[in-house]
């Protein structure tokens, strides 16, 4: 698809990421490829579960211009994740479940990795 002639400013989708660490890359190549298709969309990568194991060695950097991403502190302290640990451009988010049902609320489309 080719949505070139479209903009999707205003628009998000949220990609969670919560079983594998090598999930975390995939949720990168995942928000590269949205940014393409779909020019101005806001994509959210919210990591929780196992998955936080790979936040101490993530970089932001890797990420798209429109693209952020937060880890689950719940998450974090479970498994004994000191959130000053991680890259600075990791935002730390009370807890995922809540974050991912406020963007669905708010009208942000879902991906489950």
């Amino acid at each position: 698809m080719n949505h070139s002639h479209q903009e999707f400013s205003g628009r998000s989708i949220v990609v969670h990421v919560s079983d594998r660490t090598e999930d975390l890359e995939r949720a990168t190549r995942t928000a590269i490829s949205l940014e393409q298709a779909y020019p101005g969309v806001q994509v959210r990568i919210i990591v929780n579960g196992q998955a936080l194991a790979g936040m101490t060695a993530f970089s932001t950097d890797l990420l798209p211009q429109n693209t952020q991403i937060g880890a689950c502190s719940l998450g974090l302290g479970r498994l004994g994740i000191d959130p000053e640990t991680l890259d600075a451009g990791i935002k730390i988010l009370p807890t995922a479940p809540l974050e991912i049902a406020e963007a669905q609320f708010n009208g942000a489309s879902y991906i489950r990795l």
